[in-house]
């Protein structure tokens, strides 16, 4: 996941945490209404958009 994500421009990296954050949106409600079987989603979702905002960071240091 993260080599793929270094191989990406900012405009990709931003797009990367949209989808990011609406499947994040989306693992929450599941979880509220009891309908999420896999719970460990949740935390890999949330650790992946931490990876993308480190890496927008870091573009944004380096420019």
């Amino acid at each position: 996941m993260l080599s793929l994500l270094r191989g990406k421009d900012t405009t990709g990296l931003r797009e990367e945490l949209i989808v990011l954050r609406q499947m994040q949106l989306k693992l929450i409600m599941q979880k509220a209404s009891s309908n999420l079987d896999k719970q460990h989603q949740i935390r890999q979702v949330r650790r992946n958009i931490a990876r993308v905002k480190t890496l927008l960071r870091q573009h944004n240091v380096k420019v």
